[in-house]
């Protein structure tokens, strides 16, 4: 029974850690059907097709003149073959140029007496083509079925919003150096857009790259935080009724109260949450103690059945064993513990994330973030690393620094802690008895990769979310290691107590 347990406890360790790495992908792992550069590359085919048909009315070729026909065809394909379109003027110069020489060549017929009008409406007829071509774009952009009804709404918007733009726009160059962030965990997330610079642009692709990097950061972009009433799926939503919505309710409020200091909302509201979870932590270590004390029993109970293989033999090992679990109120709900920390931890995840987009643009929820402070030293805590300047990139990568490290010196501290508890446990037992003990060395090897795993991944997601999740998971951090500090020095005395009520 104890090679159960002991498997169980793995088990579980394994199913927390993979439990959070799929959470971590869910989360992160939402990709683009389509690239800006495909959008970029349809609006200029269009915009080449309607160049080409428009320079074939330059020449007067004569129906019957198949061979004529072709050249053209061929010479205005070779020009939009070699001629990047981002300079209107010179393109076309030497465009009418070689037509010109073709014409001369083969005895053809201007059609334009005057060169100037008609480059003014090949470049009219581009940029409508371009505009055509955008709007097409834009309305197609994302399949709306793969939306919430949060993005739908936000990206609705943007859409009237890029529209209306495009009606204004004057250019249609070419965008060959635009390149766009990715919306991913392994590096860059989604730029935000630079409302001034989106509207001083008159570039028909420029708008549209705007669009979306803008579609993008709503489809990528969590609900923001709202209570969901009887009407509006109260029984799909209890978590967030029960959970995120309370936390980030006092995250919001704390901040404000204390002069809008996001910082000061957000480590209150973490060592608030946290210290809610300390009945459980509590809970856990006395596990732990128990399980320290059965050790000199079990040790015993395995001296007394060495011998004894019979299967009559076995089962009575088992029932003495499960009376001593029994004796010492250790079960199967111990191993669980755990997982009843998971929502408490979850709640406030999900309303630091959610918080930076509550801010009214969706129908039907409040602006929280209004009036918010949400810097510290330089450091937004609502954008990552890729939302702003040089400053906010390198406090991100230090922040993720501070966290692995902070969160490796509290594995540290746990394990020397739990190594110090076995060795008392095993002190009195012979050491070719401690089977119990080589069974708890492999769950905590176990453990420790697991854990090593996991913190691995912590720093991945510090480095691709909001400045804010890497200080949350930076104050959880220190907190836990002033909470192993505290545990460590009542389990002397919880130890003894616990020996006394079982003793008796």
């Amino acid at each position: 029974m104890s090679t159960k347990r002991s498997k169980m406890i793995r088990y579980a360790m394994i199913t927390i850690v993979l439990g959070f790495f799929v959470f971590f992908l869910v989360s992160c792992g939402k990709q683009e059907v389509t690239t800006y550069k495909d959008l970029e590359t349809k609006i200029q085919n269009t915009q080449i097709e309607k160049t080409r048909t428009l320079l074939r009315t330059y020449l007067i070729v004569p129906e019957e003149n198949d061979e004529a026909k072709t050249s053209v065809y061929a010479k205005i394909t070779a020009i939009l073959a070699n001629e990047a379109i981002t300079d209107p003027d010179g393109f076309l110069d030497n465009a009418l140029t070689q037509l010109d020489e073709l014409a001369l060549e083969l005895s053809l017929t201007v059609r334009v007496p005057d060169k100037e009008e008609f480059k003014q409406e090949v470049k009219s007829g581009q940029l409508q083509a371009a505009k055509e071509s955008a709007i097409d774009q834009i309305n197609d952009y994302i399949e709306a079925g793969s939306l919430e009804d949060y993005q739908k709404e936000l990206i609705d918007k943007a859409k009237v919003k890029y529209l209306a733009k495009l009606e204004t726009t004057t250019e249609a160059k070419k965008l060959g150096l635009v390149r766009r962030s990715g919306s991913s965990c392994t590096g860059a997330t989604v730029q935000s857009v630079d409302e001034a610079e989106f509207e001083a642009t008159q570039d028909v692709y420029e708008v549209v790259y705007f669009y979306t990097i803008q579609t993008d950061r709503y489809r990528l972009q969590p609900a923001p935080i709202q209570f969901y009433g009887f009407g509006n799926g109260f029984w799909g939503h209890l978590f967030n009724n029960f959970f995120t919505f309370p936390v980030g309710w006092i995250l919001m409020t704390l901040s404000k109260l204390l002069g809008g200091y996001y910082v000061i909302g957000l480590i209150l509201t973490t060592l608030l949450v946290r210290t809610l979870g300390w009945p459980i932590y509590a809970r856990t270590n006395d596990m732990s103690l128990k399980m320290q004390l059965m050790q000199p029993e079990l040790a015993k109970l395995e001296a007394k059945y060495e011998k004894r293989s019979d299967p009559e033999s076995q089962k009575a090992k088992q029932m003495e064993m499960a009376a001593i679990y029994r004796k010492y109120k250790v079960g199967i709900g111990g191993c669980l513990l755990p997982f009843l920390q998971f929502p408490i931890f979850m709640s406030i995840f999900r309303a630091i994330s959610r918080l930076p987009y509550t801010n009214g643009e969706v129908s039907g929820t409040a602006n929280w973030v209004e009036g918010l402070n949400t810097k510290i030293f330089g450091i937004d805590l609502f954008k990552d690393r890729t939302q702003g300047d040089s400053l906010q990139m390198w406090g991100v990568i230090v922040l993720a620094v501070l966290v692995v490290g902070t969160q490796m010196l509290s594995q540290f501290i746990l394990q020397r802690k739990q190594k110090k508890l076995q060795e008392e446990s095993q002190a009195n037992i012979p050491a070719y008895r401690r089977q119990a003990a080589a069974q708890q060395n492999e769950t905590q090897k176990t453990m420790k990769y697991m854990m090593y795993f996991m913190t691995l991944m912590m720093g991945m997601f510090v480095l691709s979310s909001a400045a804010g999740l890497g200080f949350y998971w930076l104050i959880g951090n220190i907190y836990t290691m002033f909470q192993s500090y505290v545990g460590q020095k009542r389990s002397a005395e919880r130890l003894e107590r616990l020996r006394n009520i079982h003793a008796k």
